[in-house]
């Protein structure tokens, strides 16, 4: 059985998109607890959340930027739009990680990959 099965993660990272590029509909943006490290205490957080997905994602500042470039200022006005995800190599504190990041999204739609998807 697979660790991720057996201590599944809430919210997506940019692991959970196995390269893809995913299009897909906004379809809420909550404020949640969120642990960011281990043994940290939780930080409140804006969770970006998509149609058919059972994840959401984090919206950082630099995620958040990108979506209103393409979408607007308004985050209420981002509900039921669609953007494109992709990742982005960079490190942070030292280690290798897969920033999910977001771009206009392209004609025809693709599938969430297996992270991301609904399992109902």
């Amino acid at each position: 059985m697979k660790i991720s099965t057996l201590f599944p993660r809430k919210f997506a990272n940019g692991d959970d998109l196995a390269g893809k590029t995913p299009t897909l509909a906004i379809s809420r943006i909550t404020l949640e607890q969120v642990h960011t490290q281990p043994g940290a205490p939780a930080d409140n957080k804006y969770i970006i959340w998509f149609t058919g997905a059972q994840k959401g994602v984090i919206l950082t500042p630099a995620l958040g930027r990108q979506i209103a470039e393409i979408l607007g200022d308004e985050t209420l006005d981002w509900c039921g739009h669609k953007i494109q995800l992709y990742t982005l190599p960079m490190t942070v504190a030292g280690q290798a990680r897969q920033a999910i990041r977001a771009r206009r999204a392209p004609n025809g739609e693709t599938p969430p990959p297996a992270g991301l998807q609904d399992t109902d």
